[in-house]
């Protein structure tokens, strides 16, 4: 027969096994919460695009991954990213709207006449090169540029972008994380 001492002890131990239990399902609940919004979060405000490529070096190499904002004004200096011809595309805003853009033949840009100091630039070049400068940029359009000029295909292959195909503005640099930041200039 149970005493009433055994069987305190193992309503006692009942309750806290119960309790462990509700405490891993909570915990559980929340860890999903958490999960969901994160991705919610990642889709729709802050997407994370990996590097493919050549045309950012020495700013960006070839599997670093970056964080963008789909908010926020987009002004000269910002890395963008677009959707060009199916592909996410990453490049550096030059000029917006209104502004005038200039190249000499050895690649050095101006803005509305002012030489640009473009430290972060690996290889100057005005090649490939399919428009005319100088360049008024229209409204709502930007004008950009790789950061390795030699080998990047930018608005002086394609034109200026429309700001609707803008998908973000880089805001941080994540991996690898030697360089985690967002100094990009």
């Amino acid at each position: 027969m149970l005493k009433s001492a055994d069987i305190e002890k193992a309503l006692k131990a009942q309750k806290k096994k119960d309790a462990t239990i509700r405490w891993l399902i909570i915990t559980a609940a929340l860890l999903v919460a958490a999960a969901v919004v994160v991705i919610v979060l990642i889709k729709t405000v802050f997407p994370i695009i990996r590097i493919e490529g050549s045309s950012m070096e020495q700013t960006f190499y070839q599997n670093e991954l970056l964080l963008a904002s789909k908010n926020g004004k987009i002004s000269r200096g910002d890395i963008i990213v677009f959707d060009y011809e199916g592909k996410t595309v990453i490049k550096r805003v030059i000029a917006v709207a209104g502004d005038t853009v200039d190249m000499d033949e050895d690649g050095n840009v101006s803005v509305n006449g002012e030489l640009l100091d473009e430290s972060y630039v690996y290889e100057k070049s005005i090649e490939p090169c399919e428009i005319e400068f100088p360049l008024t940029v229209g409204p709502g359009c930007v004008f950009v540029l790789g950061d390795h000029r030699a080998v990047s295909i930018d608005s002086r292959t394609f034109g200026c972008i429309k700001l609707e195909s803008v998908t973000g503005k880089v805001i941080l640099q994540m991996f690898p994380v030697t360089k985690i930041g967002n100094d990009f200039n």
